[in-house]
């Protein structure tokens, strides 16, 4: 509801089911379920699955598994955050 905010969604680089792509194995656990879900359907029935924006989400980014985890890793030795390769995914897209 509030048009100051923006909303992105992060999936595998390896695998970007919601854009359209076929699923793929890829090592960010929490994310990309390989499968396009049925709430991103609810929010936007009938509209293609791409990259475009959909319903309420903005904006469709990814990162790479390395990625991913090169951040969860750097998370945990400058902040002191002991987080996973999906927190790592969602800094990544917004550095």
């Amino acid at each position: 509801m509030n048009k100051d905010c923006k909303i992105v969604l992060v999936e595998p680089t390896e695998s970007r089911v919601l854009v359209g792509n076929d699923p793929a194995m890829h090592g960010v656990v929490g994310i990309g379920a390989g499968m396009k879900l049925p709430l991103i359907e609810r929010l936007a029935p009938g509209q293609a699955w791409d990259a475009k924006p959909r319903g309420p989400i903005d904006e469709f980014l990814h990162a790479s598994t390395p990625e991913c985890v090169a951040w969860a890793n750097r998370l945990a030795a400058e902040e002191g955050l002991l987080v996973g390769p999906s927190s790592g995914a969602a800094v990544k897209v917004w550095t």
